[in-house]
C-alpha cells in the first residue's frame, strides 16, 4: 500500500518516467488489480517499448484478461531476451493452448524443459503437456468416419518372357471408392473401446478385362489403455480384425477352380512411447489367418514391424522409419515363405498450406516351400522397390483433395513376375466426426 501511494506521486512529479509506471503496475498485480497494472504497463511500454521485461509482464496480464492475441505476441517478443524465455515461453504455451493450437503449445513448453530443466518453470510446463494431453484424451472423437472419391490410372505391364506374344497385363484407367466409420462408445483419458467397419471398391476399365475389380470390406474391434508420465504417453492397444473381399472381371474368374474371393482374420498388439510434438516409437505385432489368401491358399501369417518418427521445424517436418518382417506359413497347395521390409517417409508441410508426402519402401521375399503350380514356387525370390509422391491440401475444414502417384520395380528369379507398375491417383476424400 505504502509502495503504490508513492509511486502514484512519483507519477504525479513525473509522468513520463517509463521505471515508475513499471514499478507501479507490480505494485498494482501484487494487490491483483488487473486492469490498474495493465494501464500502467501499456503507458511503460509507450515510454520504453524495446524494454523486454516490460513486454513480459504486460503479456502475462493480458493473458490473465483473456487478451489472446496481443499477449501472444508480446510473449513471442519477451522470448528473445535469455534470461525471461524459459518463463515468456512458458506463458506463451499457455496463450497457444487456451487459443485452441494445441501442437505450437506443446513445442513452447517443451523448449522450457529443454532449455531450462530443474527450474520450476520446467517443472510446470511438464504438468501443463499432461494437462493437455489429457484435454486431447477427453475430447476424443465418439464417432468419425470419411468418405473417399478417386480416379485412377494403373500401370502394371509384365516385362519377362522377352519372347511373349502377348505380354500380360495392361494398362488401365479406374475408379476407387472408400469408406470408413469409427464409433468409440467407451472414450476416456485411459481407455478407449472403439470399433470401425471400413469397405471399397476399386473399378479397372481395361478392354480386355486382364485386371481385376476389387470389392473389399473389413471390420476391426480394439482396446486401447493410455498414461502421461513426465511428458510422455505411453499406448497399449490389441485389436481383432476381419476382412473378405471379390474379385471380378477378368476371365479368370470365370473358371470355377479360380478362388475369387478371400476371408481373413487377423489380430495384432501395438506399443507405442510418444514424447510431445518431437518423436514417437511404436512396436507392432500381427497375426492373420488367411483363407484362399492371394485367391488360391490357406495361410497362417506373423508379422511385426518397428519404427520411429521424428518431427523437425515446428512440426512443419517429419520423418518415419520403419523396419518390418513376416513369416507366412501355408496349407494345401500354397507356399510358404519369410520377408523382410524397410520403409522411410518424409511429409511436409509447404506453402499455400499443401501437405507433400515422399516415401521409399524395399521389400524381400524368399519362397523355400511350395507346391502350387507344381512346384514353380520353391526357391523363388522376390525383390521390389516402391516410391511414391502424394500432394494433398485441405479445401474445408472437412474437405481434403489428394494427388498421388507410386512406381514399383518388382524383380524375381521366376521371369514371369518381373514387372514395372506406376499408379496415379487424384482423390477427393469428405471426413466428418
Amino acid at each position: 500500500e505504502e509502495a503504490v501511494a508513492a509511486l502514484e506521486r512519483a507519477i504525479e512529479l513525473d509522468p513520463e518516467a517509463p521505471r515508475v509506471h513499471f514499478d507501479l503496475a507490480l505494485a498494482y498485480l501484487a494487490r491483483d488489480e488487473l486492469f490498474w497494472a495493465a494501464e500502467e504497463l501499456e503507458l511503460a511500454e509507450q515510454a520504453a517499448p524495446e524494454d523486454l521485461r516490460v513486454a513480459f509482464e504486460r503479456g502475462r496480464v493480458l493473458l490473465q484478461l483473456e487478451e489472446l492475441e496481443a499477449a501472444r505476441e508480446l510473449l513471442s517478443k519477451a522470448a528473445a531476451d535469455p534470461e525471461l524465455a524459459p518463463r515468456a515461453r512458458y506463458y506463451l504455451g499457455i496463450a497457444l493452448a487456451k487459443s485452441g493450437e494445441t501442437d505450437a503449445a506443446r513445442v513452447e513448453l517443451t523448449r522450457v524443459v529443454e532449455h531450462a530443466p530443474g527450474t520450476s518453470h520446467a517443472e510446470a510446463a511438464v504438468s501443463v503437456v499432461e494437462e493437455l494431453l489429457q484435454r486431447e484424451w477427453d475430447l476424443l472423437p465418439l464417432f468419425t468416419g470419411f468418405v473417399s472419391v478417386g480416379g485412377q490410372y494403373d500401370s502394371n505391364v509384365i516385362l519377362e518372357p522377352d519372347d511373349a506374344e502377348r505380354r500380360p497385363g495392361s494398362d488401365a484407367g479406374g475408379l476407387v471408392l472408400r469408406g470408413a466409420l469409427t464409433l468409440a462408445p467407451v472414450s476416456t483419458p485411459a481407455h478407449l473401446l472403439f470399433g470401425t467397419l471400413n469397405a471399397s471398391r476399386t473399378f479397372h476399365f481395361a478392354d480386355p478385362a486382364d485386371q481385376f475389380s476389387l470389392t473389399a470390406a473389413g471390420g476391426t474391434v480394439g482396446y486401447r489403455y493410455r498414461f502421461a508420465a513426465e511428458g510422455l504417453t505411453h499406448a497399449l492397444q490389441v485389436s481383432y480384425r476381419y476382412d473378405l473381399g471379390f474379385l471380378d472381371g477378368g476371365s479368370l474368374t470365370d473358371d470355377p477352380d479360380f478362388y475369387a474371393w478371400r476371408e481373413a482374420h487377423g489380430g495384432s498388439f501395438r506399443w507405442s512411447l510418444d514424447e510431445g510434438d518431437r518423436w514417437s516409437t511404436f512396436l507392432d505385432a500381427n497375426y492373420r489367418y488367411a483363407t484362399f489368401a492371394d485367391m488360391r491358399r490357406d495361410a497362417h501369417v506373423l508379422s511385426g514391424r518397428v519404427g520411429q518418427n521424428m518431427a523437425f521445424v515446428d512440426q512443419r517436418l517429419k520423418l518415419l522409419v520403419s523396419l518390418g518382417g513376416r513369416f507366412d506359413d501355408a496349407r494345401g497347395r500354397g507356399y510358404d515363405l519369410w520377408g523382410l521390409d524397410a520403409t522411410v517417409a518424409l511429409s511436409a508441410l509447404g506453402p499455400w498450406e499443401l501437405e507433400f508426402l515422399g516415401l521409399l519402401r524395399c521389400e524381400h521375399q524368399d519362397h523355400f516351400d511350395s507346391t502350387y503350380y507344381s512346384g514353380w514356387g520353391t526357391g523363388r525370390v522376390d525383390d521390389s522397390l516402391t516410391s511414391t509422391i502424394a500432394v494433398g491440401r485441405m479445401v474445408w475444414e472437412f474437405l481434403g483433395v489428394e494427388i498421388s502417384w507410386s512406381h514399383t520395380e518388382h524383380f524375381s528369379t521366376t521371369m514371369t513376375f518381373d514387372y514395372s507398375r506406376d499408379l496415379a491417383s487424384l482423390a477427393v476424400k469428405a471426413v466428418f466426426r
